[in-house]
């Protein structure tokens, strides 16, 4: 499954010097998962050294599914944005990466919010995994670990976006509880999902955006 991937980066930050990252923190949230097909993944937050892995994983991206998630051409991310998307607060912006087992490892997808500065409880999410892995079940995994950390730090709903030609997702999504607002201005239909508990999450609204998702016809994030 890939969306939209690499955060908002009109939002980037001017950064002095890399933060700190707490070891102990990144330890305690680093776990292997076993996915359906009995593949092995390592998952755990972000951190300053994955700027290469990033930038790497959007060159492991087909220009379809980088034009499809993105909707634009995509070739680099500059170096304001690697900075931006890997030196997180943990909090307001939080990401999960999922790597292989293998020696030393690459990266498979990434998954993030970015909490709305206007609206606390509502965050841009995004997720993607790349071409070669995707099918797999590591967008589910990442997105589930998303939404429960969203939840611990007050997010309540995440925003996604469709073209408004997709009336068929659309109207899966109305149906399925998700608000659904056209914003004329911008030529993108809004979706706004209310997260449940993560135990609830494959009979809610969310699990519905997370389907249309892994089809490539919904975007968890826009630029």
């Amino acid at each position: 499954m890939t969306t939209r991937a690499w955060g908002r980066a009109p939002i980037v930050r001017d950064l002095m010097q890399a933060p700190t990252v707490d070891s102990e923190f990144i330890r305690v949230r680093t776990t292997d998962v076993v996915l359906d097909g009995g593949t092995t993944i390592c998952v755990r937050p972000i951190v300053p050294d994955d700027r290469q892995g990033i930038a790497e994983g959007l060159a492991r991206l087909s220009d379809e599914t980088r034009y499809s998630r993105f909707f634009r051409s995509v070739d680099r991310l500059s170096e304001r944005e690697l900075t931006y998307l890997t030196e997180i607060d943990y909090r307001d912006h939080f990401a999960w990466v999922a790597t292989s087992k293998e020696t030393p490892p690459s990266g498979l997808g990434v998954a993030r919010y970015i909490r709305s500065q206007d609206e606390p409880t509502i965050a841009e999410a995004s997720v993607v995994v790349v071409d070669a892995y995707q099918g797999k079940g590591i967008a589910r995994v990442l997105l589930e670990l998303l939404s429960g950390t969203a939840l611990e730090h007050g997010v309540t709903a995440f925003r996604s976006y469709a073209l408004p030609s997709n009336r068929a997702v659309i109207d899966s999504m109305y149906k399925a509880g998700t608000s659904v607002t056209l914003n004329d201005e911008e030529g993108f239909v809004r979706l706004d999902v209310e997260l449940p508990a993560v135990t609830g999450l494959r009979d809610s609204a969310m699990y519905e955006v997370l389907r249309a998702a892994a089809t490539g016809a919904i975007s968890l994030d826009r630029q």
